[in-house]
């Protein structure tokens, strides 16, 4: 269990630098990216007892880049991955229809699923991708999640659980701009899970 939260203790680091190299890399060949900031999105998610939350926001092309990693090394009632009342994307853009899920290829072999919401609200187009990791395995599924945890604690190891979202807005970009730009971001992230 020590080694775990030295690991996740490093984690933080890393997922700061990687938010700054996501900026810098999606902004290779274009007009460029900010640098990491605070997070500007007009949501936020609800994310209650981890042990490493990262979230941030950057600008890419004129489309703003909202970005959360969390994880949890040791988890208890309330403070978990999934459950009590964590969200990470609003409970009602489920009930509205607007999220789906969808394969994002990582190179020509390798890929995984991952929820995506398309929202319009007040003329801003947004486009969020979310998936959770549990030991190195992705899955939308918070039923695989629980099964997954429920394996690491079978075999007395602590499941190392992590929830990602990538978010990107814009009022003038297509659709499918917004879509390059979430799965340049959630590429980068793909090397965390």
């Amino acid at each position: 269990m020590g080694k775990r939260r030295a690991v996740l203790k490093g984690w933080g680091a890393r997922s700061r630098r990687r938010m700054v190299c996501m900026a810098q890399n999606a902004g290779a060949g274009s007009t460029g990216c900010s640098a990491p900031g605070e997070w500007r999105a007009s949501w936020k998610p609800v994310i209650q007892g981890a042990s490493v939350q990262q979230l941030g926001s950057y600008r890419c092309d004129g489309v703003d880049v909202h970005v959360l990693i969390v994880a949890y090394a040791r988890q208890t009632q309330g403070n978990e991955l999934v459950g009590g009342i964590n969200q990470l994307v609003p409970s009602d853009w489920w009930q509205s229809g607007a999220q789906t899920t969808e394969h994002l290829a990582l190179d020509e072999r390798r890929g995984h699923v991952v929820h995506q919401a398309v929202v319009t609200r007040d003329g801003e187009s947004m486009l969020t991708l979310s998936w959770y990791a549990v030991d190195g395995n992705p899955t939308v599924s918070e039923y695989g999640v629980k099964l997954r945890e429920a394996w690491s604690a079978l075999t007395l190891d602590a499941p190392d659980s992590r929830g990602y979202v990538v978010s990107v807005a814009s009022r003038s970009s297509s659709l499918a701009a917004l879509h390059e730009q979430a799965r340049q971001a959630a590429l980068a992230l793909a090397g965390e899970s």
